[in-house]
Parts: C-alpha cells; structure tokens; sequence
C-alpha cells in the first residue's frame, strides 16, 4: 500500500467518525416521549399546566407548544397551525407567551454565501 492510499484511508475514516458522532449526538439528544395534543386539552381542562411559550416556526403557522407543569415539568407539543393554539387559550382566558420567528440576518442569508461561492 502506498503512502497517499494510506493517508487518503486515514481521512475517509475521519470523516466517518465525525458523521458518527453527529448521528450519535442528535439521535441521543430526540426524546422518545411524546406529548399529545389530547394529553394537553386534558391537561387544559385539569389545570396542571401553570405557564405556556408558543415559538412558531420559520414555516408559518407550524410551532412548538412549550408547556410548564405546576410540578416544574416540561413537556413541547408541535403544532400544525398557532392560531388555533393562542385562539383557544384566549378563549380559556389563559396568558402565554408567543416568541416572534427567528430569522437569519442579511450578512448570513445573503453575503456569507455569496463569499463561500467565490472562494
């Protein structure tokens, strides 16, 4: 075996170790629990939840219900539509809080990639 055969292996098995800890972190990282939008009317109506943060997606009106227990727990909901979410807990006259979509900056969503083009 040559040097460059040798040395192109050590970076191909590089490479993969770096994709194998990727994978590993973010399969470890998803919980397997999920949380219903039955389980969240039930809670709703038994009172257990004490605070909710509705964070909308960049894919509008997708979101992720974040729900606080009165026992300190947590539990995240995703959602097909937020209006339907904030339309019944204002008509249940319960307070929330809706953090405004995130968005990339001008610098990265245009010029950085305009940069990495050219080099």
């Amino acid at each position: 075996m040559s040097k460059n055969s040798r040395g192109i292996i050590m970076y191909v098995l590089i490479i993969l170790a770096i994709f194998a800890v990727v994978y590993w972190m973010t399969s470890s990282s998803t919980s397997t629990e999920t949380y219903t939008y039955q389980e969240f009317e039930k809670d709703l109506d038994a009172g257990t939840i004490s605070y909710i943060t509705i964070r909308q997606n960049s894919e509008i009106p997708t979101g992720v219900v974040v729900v606080k227990f009165k026992d300190s727990t947590t539990s995240q909901l995703y959602v097909e539509d937020v209006g339907n979410i904030t339309a019944e807990l204002q008509e249940r006259g319960l307070e929330y809080t809706l953090s405004d979509v995130t968005r990339e900056g001008f610098f990265t969503s245009t010029i950085l990639p305009m940069l990495l083009m050219l080099v």
